[in-house]
């Protein structure tokens, strides 16, 4: 599994939690005003989030294994060396 990847699935992971409290509290209370306690949760786990997605994105970019990139080589090395081969 790519780096990226993993990243995104860490960070869908803690953010659709959320989604489901917001969306089961939004469809159960419809009347009625929201929790006040409901802004200061939803603020400090979405900066939460950003924090453990922003540390462990890191510790899985840095532990990923790096790819190698075959280029092809320039025979000669550039404009001197084409006019040596001729």
């Amino acid at each position: 599994m790519k780096p990226k990847s993993k990243i995104l699935a860490l960070a869908f992971g803690l953010i659709l939690p959320y989604f489901a409290l917001v969306m089961y509290l939004a469809l159960r209370i419809q009347r009625h005003p929201l929790p006040t306690w409901f802004p200061y949760f939803g603020l400090s786990y979405i900066l939460g989030t950003i924090i453990v997605v922003t540390i462990f994105s890191r510790r899985i970019s840095r532990d990923a294994l790096p790819e190698t990139v075959n280029e092809p080589r320039l025979r000669g090395g550039g404009c001197l060396g084409r006019w040596r081969d001729i």
